[in-house]
């Protein structure tokens, strides 16, 4: 993440990377853009059986509550996320979240390098 975060920060300045926006929990988000109102977090584990899907849609739910404009949750997953996601309670989750605040949350599998 810290090889991440420089590259970010030296495209687009440090006001993107892991920004305290949500309240008074002191939580940080690895991204925040808020010009486009998207909080994106990087988050490997997101195609085990325990991910943190439900602590990064509340961690989002709390830096809307702080004031901070977000209609976008970008999470990135290895490879597998993406599907791991499809049904049951991560559906139940992602649904009820847009529902009850207008939240996409939107889960992509990380890109794998490709050999050039």
């Amino acid at each position: 993440m810290h090889a991440l975060n420089q590259k970010v920060i030296e495209r687009f300045g440090e006001n993107y990377v892991e920004q305290y926006i949500c309240g008074e929990t002191r939580q940080n988000v690895d991204f925040y853009i808020s010009e486009e109102k998207t909080i994106i977090e990087v988050e490997l584990s997101l195609y085990n059986i325990h991910p943190n899907l439900e602590r990064d849609i509340f961690k989002t739910l709390l830096a809307i509550d702080a004031g901070h404009k977000v209609k976008t949750l970008v999470l990135i997953g290895k490879e597998g996320a993406v599907d791991r996601h499809k049904g049951g309670a991560s559906r139940a989750f992602i649904n009820w979240v847009f529902k009850h605040h207008r939240l996409e949350v939107v889960i992509s599998d990380i890109c794998k390098r490709r050999n050039s």
